[in-house]
């Protein structure tokens, strides 16, 4: 059997034809699984984060906050894992006006953790000064101590709201906390992880601190851990600021201890309930009772409950100061406390707040709403006596508000979802390719 030249001509023109689109589709497809599972895993790093940190370490968990140099439109996220280059936990993200801020919990303690920071298909580049690896701290159980807490203004005076605070202590991991509506912020001093060992230490009220505003890094305010319980002076945005170990605290207003009248703080010649605020809202089941009255004076607290009522005594110590510490728990609910304290010419008198015990998570801090009201009485005898606690000598106190920062609510995002029809067709295009090339 012969062939014309015709056929075998053409013939040989359909081969270099043949070839070329196997080639074609071999390469297409190889480059699109691999575009598809780069999206998936972010092999491409870019740059673009502005400032990061990670703060509020525990033996559980993490907090990263950060901000881009531009608008970003595609959803951002945070990965962790204890294997590099392996992220099975995902943290949700908040966008609080431009500063993001994700949480990474349910970590086992005393482990090495990686983490990296998604924006859609790609993952940031981290600062040069910023590690990819957190280690969290053995459990250590630490005796509770008062927060710190105090108020942010911007240089319009007006509050700095809803504002990131860092509160960094010289030696420990820093922390931070979003402001409220009014500029104040409040801290637990709990759970402080040292530097040097990577373990949870106690801080001494002599430690220095920086706070300063992520969105204002030039300004920074220096002074000592026992000035920031309360920071007696507001932080002003941008404004660096170094406030003396012998500042005068009896010359300056209490940020928290303001009404919203602005009305001046309390002598300690009269009786007054410094904390808790009038109508606070407080997320914790045992809340810091303290105030001020003539010096050496015996102090009466009355706490009314739904049930029943609790009694405390103790006594005013050479500053005038007074504390409860350790009150029984109490459940959810509003609460009527009242303080009777004698005055200087020994008729007793008696301060009277409401306040509210909510669930932790519901809300961070109750607004200051008004200044006590000192009402000439006669003692109340309680109904109901509890053991007495011994005076104190300070103003010294367990932190009794546990404020969850931020409480996560979306869903994190998933890359690569729904994409198996596309790598179907991807290997489809390679098999397809594959087998022309070796048929031809």
């Amino acid at each position: 059997m012969s062939y014309s030249a015709l056929y075998i001509k053409k013939n040989q023109k359909l081969l270099p034809v043949l070839g070329i689109l196997s080639f074609l589709s071999l390469f297409m497809g190889t480059l699109f699984l691999f575009t598809q599972l780069g999206k998936q895993n972010g092999w491409r790093k870019i740059p673009g984060i502005d400032k990061s940190y990670v703060v509020n370490r525990s033996s559980h968990g993490f907090e990263v906050v950060w901000s881009t140099k531009d608008p970003v439109k595609e959803a951002q996220w945070v990965e962790a894992g204890s294997k590099k280059d392996t992220y099975p936990i995902k943290g949700t993200v908040e966008n609080n006006a431009g500063v993001y801020h994700a949480s990474i919990t349910g970590l086992i303690a005393d482990t090495t953790y990686y983490y990296r920071i998604r924006v859609g298909s790609q993952t940031y580049i981290l600062p040069a000064l910023l590690s990819d690896t957190v280690r969290t701290p053995k459990e250590v159980k630490e005796k509770p101590i008062s927060p710190a807490y105090g108020k942010a203004l911007l240089p319009s005076t007006k509050p700095y709201a809803n504002g990131l605070l860092i509160y960094e202590i010289d030696g420990y991991y820093p922390l931070a906390v979003f402001t409220k509506q009014t500029g104040e912020w409040l801290l637990p001093l709990t759970g402080l992880i040292e530097k040097k060992s990577n373990s949870i230490t106690s801080v001494t009220n002599s430690a220095p601190v920086s706070i300063k505003l992520f969105s204002y890094p030039e300004g920074t305010m220096r002074t000592i851990v026992s000035k920031t319980r309360p920071l007696r002076q507001a932080i002003i945005a941008g404004k660096s600021l170094q406030l003396a170990q012998t500042l005068q605290e009896k010359n300056e207003e209490s940020v928290l201890g303001a009404s919203s009248q602005n009305s001046l703080p309390p002598t300690k010649t009269q009786s007054s309930i410094i904390y808790p605020k009038e109508n606070a809202l407080i997320p914790g089941n045992t809340p810091l009772i303290r105030g001020t009255g003539p010096i050496g004076k015996d102090v009466t607290v009355l706490i009314q409950t739904p049930t029943n009522q609790l009694s405390y005594r103790t006594k005013t110590d050479e500053k005038g100061d007074w504390l409860i510490q350790y009150p029984l728990t109490l459940a959810p609910g509003k609460y009527v406390i009242t303080a009777t304290i004698e005055n200087n010419v020994g008729a007793p008198t008696s301060v009277r707040r409401v306040f509210s015990i909510i669930k932790s998570g519901e809300q961070v801090l109750g607004v200051a709403t008004g200044s006590p009201t000192l009402i000439p009485t006669i003692p109340i005898v309680p109904t109901y006596v509890v053991p007495t606690l011994a005076p104190t000598s300070g103003i010294i106190s367990p932190t009794v508000i546990v404020p969850t920062l931020f409480i996560p609510t979306a869903t994190p995002p998933v890359t690569g979802g729904g994409m198996s029809q596309f790598l179907f067709g991807a290997l489809f295009c390679i098999v397809i390719g594959t087998g022309l090339v070796l048929a031809f």
